[in-house]
């Protein structure tokens, strides 16, 4: 696939050439919207489920590791088999896998059977993010940023909700976790109807047994770095924004408001950034997000609070809003739809989003938040030169 200098306008996307299972695409955004709710309540409901098990907080915190870890050790193995047998089939069984394990979690009764079942839910929700997004590069080809975008809005939308839903009266987090349960069983369904047949695919000009080409690791190693460190200076940021805020003198309910408004103020950038990526190349937009997202984080993580704090808040929201499916996109233009490349860029935003906020955590308590806050800006600038480091002018491989 030849490089491409920017990505089509997503005005483009609804006359763009039929492909076999573009009617995924709503499940695709329902999928991404729910992603984002599980994730958010895991971190949130962290207080409950503590008190649930009998278990300090800090032990309790083990449940949100072992749900990445499961994140990132599944979602490899995921991509290749969505190569080898079809991404809508190994959707399916992810949702499936989700499913469960936040089935499982909600019934769990202590702490050893919620940590298999948090390993068991991420591992489900990691495989759902990476192999539906590696599906937008099937259908929409040289259309990947803005269908990345576009699709990441419904990623912003679940997240602004999450929050909300962990205040409303008499909704324990079981019955959350629950509910969600069931509805990743019916997005399984939905994902199992639309897998192509043999014959579909072949008419489609890829036969049942292909697979897509992969490049070799060296040619995406920069593109997947920069994923790993901003996906882990944007864990650290939305997740010091909750776990603080709420606590502070505003309570549960400011700091809802407060990380809503950095999640509703990303979903209009990764709009606004989607209808214009056209205009530039993917790693021009990503510099300058990266650029400004620096300050931007400052600016939230020293804000003394109120109205400013909000402000900063969604200012920082904007400013990181397009570079998560920008990174994403950029791979796929230079180097297919392979769901093992998409699954590598997953996993290591995964890999981040655990090790890069346990160092902030603990930066923040030996040094206190201006350090740590600097040193997030800091980790966050390779972010705006890395995707142009090793830029190829054919698909790679």
């Amino acid at each position: 696939m030849p490089v491409a200098a920017g990505s089509a306008s997503p005005s483009h996307l609804a006359g763009a050439p039929a492909r076999p299972g573009r009617a995924a695409a709503p499940l695709i955004r329902i999928a991404l919207a729910c992603d984002a709710l599980a994730l958010l309540w895991v971190a949130g409901s962290l207080p409950a489920y503590a008190r649930a098990f009998g278990v300090p907080e800090a032990t309790a915190g083990f449940v949100f590791t072992a749900s990445g870890l499961g994140f990132v050790v599944a979602v490899p193995l995921a991509g290749r088999l969505a190569d080898r047998w079809g991404k809508h089939r190994i959707a399916a069984w992810s949702c499936l896998g989700a499913a469960v394990g936040l089935l499982l979690f909600a019934l769990s009764s202590d702490l050893a059977l919620g940590l298999l079942a948090a390993t068991v839910a991420g591992a489900g929700l990691g495989c759902v993010e990476s192999t539906a997004t590696a599906l937008l590069a099937e259908m929409y080809p040289g259309q990947e940023g803005a269908a990345n975008l576009s699709a990441q809005v419904f990623f912003c939308v679940g997240a602004v909700l999450a929050p909300f839903w962990l205040l409303v009266p008499g909704l324990d987090w079981r019955s959350r976790f629950a509910g969600c349960a069931v509805v990743w069983m019916l997005l399984a369904f939905g994902f199992r109807l639309q897998t192509p047949s043999a014959g579909t695919r072949r008419e489609s000009g890829r036969g049942a047994d292909a697979r897509p080409a992969m490049p070799h690791l060296p040619d995406v190693a920069a593109v997947i770095v920069a994923m790993a460190l901003y996906t882990g200076v944007e864990v650290a940021v939305w997740g010091w924004l909750y776990a603080v805020v709420s606590r502070s003198a505003g309570g549960a309910f400011w700091g809802a408001i407060e990380l809503s408004a950095f999640w509703f103020a990303m979903g209009l950038g990764r709009w606004a950034v989607g209808r214009l990526c056209h205009r530039w190349p993917l790693p021009r937009w990503i510099s300058l997000e990266a650029v400004v997202g620096a300050p931007a984080l400052l600016l939230v993580l020293w804000a003394p609070g109120g109205g400013w704090a909000l402000g900063a808040a969604a200012l920082c929201g904007l400013a990181f809003s397009g570079i998560w499916p920008s990174l994403v996109g950029l791979a796929q233009q230079r180097h297919g739809d392979s769901a093992l490349l998409t699954a590598w860029l997953v996993a290591a935003g995964g890999a981040g989003g655990l090790v890069v906020p346990a160092g902030f955590g603990f930066l923040v308590a030996r040094a206190g938040v201006v350090v740590g806050a600097a040193v997030l800006a800091i980790l966050l600038l390779p972010v705006a030169v890395l995707p142009s480091v090793g830029v190829r002018t054919d698909a790679g491989g």
